[in-house]
């Protein structure tokens, strides 16, 4: 039994090496072992995230009943090609960048507007969407879910039918980062996009809850 976790660096172990990551607190709760598989990378597009999980899905077949979980972040996110290595971009956290970049980060920042952000959201809900049918189809079970933003705000016939599979999708809470302020869980001292193992574990917990009552109907 594996999970298959990936994400950016909240999908990881904790941060700064904290144990009792959301990802293994998952893998725990559905009883499919005591760690998860991650990829997880800082500051990580859904470009990247969408590789690791095409990736994961063509060799599947090296995995014993799979399960994945897998951490959509911010729309706007991109990842640039620079000098043979793959440098993720967002608006926040900023992570360092090549020198020869700043120009071009400094004016695709000053672009991304409500509207640009909102059009990133739109592309982003169909092709995830699509990911979902890809895994329904092949039988694969799936956790879905979102660190920094969702699709609150798309309505009616604009919504997808996730069969449950994406935790909260529409919701203005249904987020990670919104879900821990509704939920009076603070971040980390001195980092606003990061939460702490107890927190991280929690979420993990909150998923598999989710995922247990699906599977379990």
């Amino acid at each position: 039994m594996t999970v298959l976790a990936i994400g950016d660096s909240n999908v990881v172990p904790g941060v700064m090496g904290v144990e009792g990551n959301c990802s293994h607190a998952f893998a725990r709760a559905i009883d499919h072992g005591d760690r998860a598989i991650c990829w997880a990378k800082g500051g990580a597009s859904n470009h990247w995230v969408l590789e690791q999980v095409n990736n994961a899905l063509d060799n599947i077949d090296q995995y014993t009943d799979p399960v994945f979980f897998v951490g959509w972040t911010s729309w706007e996110r991109e990842e640039w090609e620079w000098e043979g290595q793959s440098i993720s971009v967002c608006i926040g956290p900023h992570f360092p960048i090549p020198e020869g970049l700043n120009q071009r980060y400094n004016d695709w920042r000053a672009g991304m507007t409500d509207s640009a952000i909102q059009d990133q959201r739109d592309f982003w809900h169909e092709l995830i969407h699509t990911v979902h049918t890809r895994m329904t189809d092949m039988g694969i079970p799936h956790q879905f879910w979102s660190t920094y933003d969702n699709f609150a705000g798309m309505t009616g016939n604009k919504q997808f039918d996730w069969d449950d599979t994406f935790f909260m999708p529409y919701d203005v809470n249904g987020c990670m980062r919104e879900w821990f302020t509704s939920n009076e869980i603070a971040h980390a001292p001195d980092d606003i996009w990061h939460w702490e193992a107890d927190a991280s574990t929690t979420w993990g917990n909150t998923l598999a809850t989710q995922y247990t009552e699906r599977m379990n109907t």
